[in-house]
């Protein structure tokens, strides 16, 4: 094993360290039969720095590297971190801290992490005499810590800021083959006496899959990982290469790996270094990520889908190219051809083209005809005692996806007490063609929550149809006594990642929404393990807890401004203090210091709580002298549990939209 000072703590550490994020598990916990050989064959063979977190394994980490380090802790030098940040209340960081101690079973953890910092939540809550800088002092006089370090997901400029702070010990950053955005800092960062401790090597599993474009790069290396992890290993300023472990061979491999006296010879290196270069030039021709491009009319994301393809085309890493475009939220499949992002292009990139070229490559609807179906007005809402009578009408949006002219016949079945008529026929649709045709439904004896069932089916195209906005729940909603909107049951529930029974039981929501004059109110029945609240203006990020889709569209019988949003994401979490609590109100594509807040009433305590939300038409941009007596809206809910390893949406339709109907 190969060995190095790191930064200004005087310890001597292995040059691979241990990830414990990736611990192999059985169910929801850590199989201990399993993961602690694993770290004992690594410590065995002279692996002595191991890294684990608050969240990490469902929160079942800390406590499995506390039962490996049984015997070994004298040899091992442990890494943890703090992920709470709010400067106004110290009680959930020294909670932390007492928890993991308690976890590993130790009386002091030598690296103690603020948990992915960025610059300006060191600005807003680390420095300064009386915030989390300050209680890192303490915790360290105490004995309980022995050296301050954080890991880090910010830009190359802000992490030579946090070095320069003279604040710091170590630093655990992003960097790999895939992603060398931090690689001009380290030198500086180096200089000013911090050991840099590389997460993420084989770039977090993605560097796992075959690829004959990265085997080119070290014709003697035996896997795309062990290119990977000598790749980092040789850069001179990184430390320690902490690699997630989650099988005995991937320790196996690193180990081999880790222990050769050079990573890479100087003409391998510069074989890589040069390779990479011409992959970045062939990347380039594509999209080079200016931007000029955006924003797009459509919301396509265009640069990150561009660089989802360059992941599959350029690096040949397929499998990870396809779940980077499903993460992404304005996919390609959304581009309408409007041309205007060639205009602005500098390189005179054949956008469309490219954009086409990615559905091809990577979206799962290719080669099929999306149906979305969205309500325009609301003609007709009448009581009776069997439940609603509705007439609605809506836009059916017909896009195909395919390289083929369709002709598509569509038909429905809707049921006995719901009528669908189709005043516009689709005709031919060219290849990534799109036509919208109007559709009057009626619907006759509705209960509230129900779904509108609607049976779309395709004559003549064989398999070739996806609904996106299939069924469509309608909930109901009066004026001062809101209607109660269950938002987790069965086919209700979706999201990229499906919750486990234990999860969903464990996470709960319900909602109900009434409206006056002044305000949309949205009342919520929460049950669940959150974390912390947000409550600056850094907008909402995913590792916060939970928020509210608010798409304000056509249907909305209220006046707006041209350009006012259509869409508002409401961001709260928990644990509330006291009574009340902050809701940040985001705009997409709107910068995160122009996030406004407003304050939520909240009762209960614990894991069951009901918030009240109160958000003013004003601050929505709609006005109107005299409310309607209808108006409509759709919700959204999505959940990001405690662990922050899944996230899962709560909603009526795939697609994360219902309809409220809000009636006098």
């Amino acid at each position: 094993m190969q060995y190095a000072i790191l930064g200004k703590t005087s310890y001597k550490v292995s040059r691979l360290g241990f990830g414990a994020m990736r611990l192999p598990m059985k169910g929801d916990k850590v199989d201990r039969d399993k993961a602690v050989p694993m770290i004992h064959r690594a410590f065995e063979t002279g692996v002595n720095y191991i890294d684990t977190a608050v969240g990490y394994c469902n929160h079942d980490s800390q406590r499995a590297v506390g039962e490996a380090l049984e015997g070994w802790r004298e040899h091992i030098i442990v890494s943890t971190k703090n992920p709470y940040y709010n400067k106004h209340d110290d009680r959930p960081w020294w909670k932390n801290l007492e928890d993991s101690l308690e976890r590993l079973d130790i009386e002091t953890i030598d690296i103690y992490n603020f948990h992915g910092l960025r610059w300006q939540t060191f600005v807003d809550h680390v420095q300064g005499p009386d915030s989390q800088l300050a209680w890192m002092r303490k915790a360290k006089a105490q004995g309980l810590i022995r050296h301050i370090g954080f890991s880090f997901h910010d830009s190359a400029e802000n992490l030579v800021q946090l070095a320069r702070t003279g604040e710091f010990e170590s630093v655990t950053l992003q960097y790999n083959l895939l992603d060398r955005s931090l690689e001009k800092a380290l030198p500086t960062v180096k200089k000013l006496g911090l050991g840099i401790v590389v997460m993420g090597p084989v770039g977090g599993g993605r560097l796992g899959s075959p690829s004959p474009a990265i085997r080119k790069l070290l014709s003697g290396a035996k896997s795309v990982p062990e290119i990977a992890l000598r790749f980092v290993l040789a850069n001179p300023h990184v430390t320690i290469a902490l690699s997630g472990m989650s099988e005995m061979s991937q320790v196996l491999e690193n180990l081999r790996v880790a222990s050769r006296p050079t990573a890479l010879s100087r003409p391998e290196k510069i074989r890589v270094l040069v390779t990479l270069r011409r992959y970045k030039k062939l990347a380039d021709l594509y999209c080079t990520g200016c931007d000029y491009c955006m924003p797009c009319p459509a919301g396509v994301e265009i640069p990150r889908n561009f660089s989802a393809l360059n992941t599959a085309r350029v690096y040949g890493l397929p499998d990870h190219a396809r779940q980077q475009y499903r993460r992404t939220q304005g996919k390609a499949s959304l581009c309408l051809a409007c041309r205007k992002c060639l205009e602005k292009c500098p390189q005179h990139i054949d956008i469309i083209a490219q954009l086409r070229e990615t559905v091809r490559t990577l979206d799962d609807t290719y080669g099929k005809l999306i149906v979305a179906v969205k309500p325009t007005s609301v003609e007709r809402l009448t009581r009776r005692k069997r439940g609603y009578d509705l007439d609605l009408a809506c836009r059916m949006e017909c896009h195909n996806l395919s390289d083929q002219l369709v002709r598509p016949k569509l038909t429905f079945a809707p049921g006995e007490r719901i009528g669908v008529a189709e005043s516009g026929k689709i005709g031919q649709l060219q290849p990534f063609g799109r036509r919208a045709v109007k559709l009057a439904i009626e619907a006759r004896g509705l209960k509230d929550g129900e779904p509108l069932r609607l049976g779309p089916t395709l004559g003549g195209g064989g398999e070739r149809l996806l609904f996106a906005h299939d069924p469509l729940p309608v909930a109901i909603a009066r004026k001062g006594a809101p209607g109660r909107v269950p938002l987790v049951s069965g086919e209700h529930v979706a999201g990229p990642v499906q919750p486990s029974a234990a999860a969903r039981a464990l996470h709960s929501i319900a909602a109900q929404f009434a409206w006056s004059t002044k305000a949309l109110t949205v009342q919520l029945d929460v049950r669940g393990a959150f974390r912390r609240p947000v409550t600056d203006r850094r907008g909402i990020r995913e590792s916060d807890n939970l928020w509210l889709n608010l798409f304000l569209d056509d249907l909305l019988g209220m006046k707006r401004p041209k350009d006012a949003p259509k869409h508002f994401l409401l961001g709260f979490g928990f644990p509330a203090k006291g009574s009340a609590m902050t809701v940040a109100v985001h705009r997409p594509r709107v910068p995160a210091e122009q996030v406004r807040t407003i304050h939520a009433e909240v009762k209960g305590r614990g894991q069951k709580r009901r918030v009240l939300i109160r958000v003013p038409w004003k601050l929505l941009q709609v006005t109107a002298p005299k409310p309607p007596a209808r108006l409509g809206a759709n919700f959204g809910l999505t959940c990001w549990p405690a662990t922050g390893t899944s996230a899962w949406t709560l909603s009526w339709t795939p697609a994360g939209r219902g309809f409220v109907l809000l009636t006098g």
